[in-house]
């Protein structure tokens, strides 16, 4: 029925063209003067028959020129206005704070890693290779341009920490629960005590806090942790957390932000002042004489004789890192030329996205 419309429609189209033209033309014979040229043409029909009008109309998607003109029009803006805009994607950018410009730059792992649980993430190097931890397993990257997946080890309980001594054997702790070393097999060794253990990269001893106390315990030899000996330390009390910094060690106040940089008995060597950092410090290190301690996703840095420098907000640490929203972060590793890593998760909870920055500036 549609098709028999369309050609009836045609066909009073091509009758009014035809009878438009004729009539032009007998119009012309009659009332022309013999001085009219060869190039003028007579003017086209205005419109269109009222019955061709109708025919067309009653075609389903066909009016006339005018009205599809209008109705493309509108069709576009509606089109032109639901298309969504391309999102805006964050780049790095350098940050000042207090006379030290800070500059970011991120590693990109070769494929993107989900961890199981963002909230016991942690990581270490050692030369070329990345040990990230995801509580109940360990996996390893070679660290170049990106960092490749080279191996996976399951473990058989979740740590929270990871850490090497000066032998490049790995540690794996977790507050409250028995530390271990991983031997070349896979397989854990029990240290016999408990807390979150941290190792000197230098000396042949750790340093575990449990319960808000450090515990000194040494090893011997590099064949493994074959004996413990503690001694009496002078390290402050209502300990959160321990890192190795060089040839000190920064021991970090239980709810509180301050820090207090000791020898490796304990002695105090300086106390970090002001620059509020949170109440839960994990992320420390030193490079070039700063100190550098997070809290989540704020960034505090001091001088080694405890004197601020600066502290930056996550949102100025999501500045830095050229991301939408914060990242945590979740240790600070130190580098060379005044740099350092900065192994990050965007969520606490399950399929927490890792991400790794060298933060240069120092």
């Amino acid at each position: 029925m549609i098709i028999k419309k369309v050609m009836t429609a045609a066909a009073a189209l091509l009758t009014a063209a035809s009878l438009a033209a004729c009539g032009a033309d007998k119009e012309k014979t009659e009332s022309a003067p013999s001085s009219q040229t060869a190039s003028e043409t007579p003017a086209a029909p205005e419109s269109l028959s009222s019955e061709a009008v109708k025919e067309l109309e009653s075609v389903p998607g066909l009016s006339s020129d005018s009205e599809s003109a209008e109705e493309s029009a509108e069709a576009q803006t509606d089109t032109d206005e639901s298309e969504p805009k391309a999102e805006e994607t964050a780049a790095p950018a350098s940050v000042d704070v207090g006379g030290i410009t800070l500059t970011a730059e991120e590693i990109p792992f070769g494929s993107e890693v989900k961890l199981s649980d963002g909230s016991n993430a942690d990581a270490v190097v050692l030369g070329d290779t990345m040990y990230l931890l995801d509580g109940r397993r360990l996996l390893t990257f070679g660290v170049g341009d990106k960092l490749e997946k080279t191996g996976e080890t399951e473990l058989s309980g979740s740590y929270s920490r990871v850490d090497s001594d000066a032998y490049g054997r790995l540690y794996l702790s977790r507050d409250q629960f028995d530390c271990a070393l991983l031997g070349e097999d896979g397989e854990l060794q029990p240290l016999g005590t408990a807390g979150t253990l941290a190792m000197s990269k230098v000396m042949e001893y750790g340093l575990c806090s449990n319960d808000g106390k450090i515990t000194k315990y040494t090893s011997e030899s590099s064949d493994g942790w074959t004996s413990v000996a503690e001694r009496e330390l002078k390290f402050p009390e209502n300990v959160s957390s321990v890192e190795f910094a060089g040839n000190h060690v920064l021991v970090a106040h239980a709810g509180g932000s301050e820090i207090t940089v000791c020898d490796y008995d304990g002695n105090e060597l300086a106390d970090t002042d002001g620059g509020s950092v949170g109440e839960d410090i994990k992320a420390m290190t030193e490079t070039a004489g700063v100190i550098a301690a997070s809290s989540c996703g704020d960034l505090c840095l001091w001088n080694d004789g405890g004197e601020l420098i600066g502290r930056l907000t996550s949102d100025d640490t999501a500045k830095l890192f050229g991301t939408e929203s914060p990242l945590t972060i979740r240790r600070l590793i130190p580098g060379d030329n005044g740099s350092m890593l900065a192994v990050c998760t965007d969520d606490a909870g399950k399929s927490s996205e890792c991400r790794v920055f060298r933060v240069s500036g120092l």
